[in-house]
């Protein structure tokens, strides 16, 4: 479930996305908003049951806050965490966000949330998408994360466990400002797909 609600929150720049064309649509007649009035009798009439584009802005808005939520949660968490020595480190941040860019292009093109061909196909091509995220442990690739300030280190970590000293390589994020260099001690979670820094314990081992 962890995987699966952070690729969910990584799309929520998009359900925002579509949810404000969705409004601005309703809004405006020929490039021109509609009058204050109209917008007043517009709201005073409003019921999300009465068309599928509006059941789905309000779906939308849902998702992106309780998605929204557990991310915070998650990159908060003092659970499972574990002294380790960094090997090896690279930012990757840029490499990796600047990916998805094209995902989110892919996933937004000519797409009406009114049509429900339109919808069935977001849905088909979003699960598509989160198979591979979530079965190839993508879900430190999050652009939400780096609105947040979070960067992405590919680092080479050893366990200093006192009875494991066991070497993985994986991704770090981190929203610390960090002098990272190779040989010095953190102290940081261990989840299965990434781990998230917690804390600097000294310059060198």
């Amino acid at each position: 479930m962890r995987k699966v609600l952070m690729f969910v929150s990584s799309y929520i720049p998009l359900y925002l996305l579509l949810a404000v064309r969705n409004i601005l649509d309703k809004i405006t007649i020929k490039d021109s908003f509609i009058t204050g009035n109209e917008i007043v009798e517009k709201i005073k009439t409003y019921n999300p049951l009465n068309s599928l584009d509006e059941m789905m802005v309000l779906i939308l808005l849902a998702v992106s806050i309780i998605s929204f939520k557990f991310l915070i949660k998650m990159t908060k968490t003092e659970t499972n965490r574990v002294y380790y020595s960094v090997l090896e480190y690279n930012d990757e941040s840029a490499n990796y966000f600047f990916n998805y860019i094209s995902l989110y292009l892919l996933s937004s093109f000519g797409f009406d949330i009114g049509n429900i061909v339109d919808v069935f196909s977001f849905f088909f091509i979003m699960f598509l998408i989160g198979y591979v995220y979530v079965t190839s442990n993508l879900t430190y690739i999050n652009p939400v994360l780096y609105l947040m300030g979070y960067r992405v280190y590919a680092v080479i970590l050893q366990s200093d466990e006192k009875y494991s000293k066991e070497t993985i390589q994986t991704n770090m994020v981190t929203n610390k400002e960090i002098n990272l260099k190779e040989n010095v001690k953190i102290l940081a979670s261990s989840d299965e797909d990434f781990v998230v820094f917690s804390k600097l314990i000294d310059e060198k081992i």
